[in-house]
């Protein structure tokens, strides 16, 4: 073997040792499981892009496993705007909890939704910051701001990917909304309970 192509070897095998605990290559399976931060954006995208290299095959569905209690607003919509560039269609599993932000990513899976029989999901309006009152008159008023672009992105992309209208969001996420896997169906968060 080459020096460089045994390099490759070497750094694909590193790369799959590191993943390992991450991603499952034979089934196609990533696992998002934790708080949803910056790194989770492109942790997804090369979990999903070294899936597609490994088993030579970006056609066939490769399923986002999540048991989350969500995390960052931007990273979030940065994880749906990637699971819809991807070339496979991205099924979406919730296994434990979907909350928040990872309650979204459940919904916008661009294959089949699914969550088991004893999983929560959990939707609120997006907070870029829990405590206003620590904050000046001006970065409050900047946060507000931000808060109010955000949940409309955020009640557009949950009308879109559900049965549910901008405005049911809007009005059932002041507080958090909790849905058992019957409600989450019954909403279109989910397309089946597995």
């Amino acid at each position: 073997m080459r020096a460089d192509a045994k390099s490759n070897a070497t750094s694909i095998q590193h790369l799959t040792d590191l993943l390992s605990v991450g991603i499952d290559v034979k089934n196609r399976i990533v696992y998002l499981h934790g708080s949803i931060e910056f790194h989770t954006v492109s942790y997804l995208k090369t979990s999903v892009e070294t899936i597609y290299t490994l088993s030579g095959d970006s056609v066939t569905p490769v399923t986002i496993n999540i048991n989350s209690p969500g995390g960052c607003t931007f990273s979030m919509f940065g994880i749906v705007d990637a699971m819809a560039s991807f070339n496979s269609p991205i099924n979406t599993h919730c296994n434990g909890a979907a909350m928040s932000a990872a309650a979204v990513i459940l919904a916008c899976g661009t294959g089949t939704r699914t969550i088991t029989p004893n999983s929560m999901v959990m939707v609120h309006r997006s907070r870029s910051t829990d405590d206003l009152n620590e904050l000046s008159p001006k970065e409050r008023a900047s946060h507000l701001k931000l808060d109010k672009i955000q949940n409309s992105r955020l009640f557009e992309v949950l009308a879109q990917k559900s049965n549910r209208d901008v405005k049911f969001w809007e009005a059932n996420t002041n507080s958090d909304l909790f849905l058992m896997p019957e409600k989450a169906l019954e909403c279109g968060i989910v397309d089946r309970i597995a």
